[in-house]
């Protein structure tokens, strides 16, 4: 099985807005790129994919992207989902079975939950779903083949895949694991962030006081 991953990454001076109680613009932007990198690392353990694309309309994201050996594709600011329809236009030009879409902000996601992933799509042959922790946003998606489905992310888009595959006749398997649920987007999650972190004795290459001031909005 020939299978690539995107990552789609906006603009940084828009990254995180419900976190700018909490962070400045500038740890925002160290934030996503500090979590895509982690993204990254998970994908290229995985084993599993021939290719990485970032796809982004921030430049500053692409040439990080392209310091960190990824291949970038940009997306020319066409909105999340018409990006990824041109990006799979664009890797799939070569055989290309499955195609997987994950979200930038999962720092916790593994190598071995993308291996499992594909473990489940060979299993059930269909595509897999990989929800968010309130089960209504989708994180990861696992398309088989390539084109299987359209992208529909955005808010509740879990619902809107499972109408798309009642509608295509086809199934949809469900993935849940801490990896791939857990995101990144209130002041809350940032302070699980830090305990989390501090549990392995990770410390993250941005600035501490982020997290206090988070932990500080997230008991308020």
């Amino acid at each position: 099985m020939k299978a690539v991953a995107l990552v789609p990454v906006g603009h940084l001076s828009a990254a995180k807005t419900r976190l700018s109680g909490v962070l400045t613009p500038v740890e925002r932007s160290e934030l996503t790129l500090w979590m895509l990198g982690r993204v990254i690392e998970a994908l290229r353990s995985s084993g599993r994919l021939a290719s990485i694309y970032v796809v982004s309309p921030d430049e500053t994201v692409l040439r990080h992207c392209k310091a960190l050996g990824i291949s970038g594709i940009h997306d020319g600011g066409r909105g999340l989902n018409s990006a990824l329809e041109s990006a799979v236009d664009e890797v799939a030009m070569e055989p290309v079975s499955a195609c997987l879409t994950v979200l930038a902000d999962l720092p916790f996601l593994a190598g071995s939950e993308i291996e499992e992933m594909f473990k489940l799509a060979t299993e059930v042959g269909s595509s897999v779903v990989a929800p968010d922790r309130l089960g209504t946003g989708t994180n990861g998606l696992l398309l088989l083949p390539a084109r299987a489905l359209t992208f529909r992310f955005g808010p509740r888009s879990l619902s809107r895949y499972r109408d798309a595959v009642r509608e295509a006749g086809v199934e949809l398997a469900t993935y849940l694991s801490p990896g791939t649920s857990f995101d990144v987007d209130e002041p809350a999650d940032l302070a699980e962030l830090e305990t989390r972190l501090g549990a392995t004795g990770s410390v993250p290459p941005y600035s501490a006081r982020m997290f206090a001031d988070a932990s500080r909005a997230a008991d308020r």
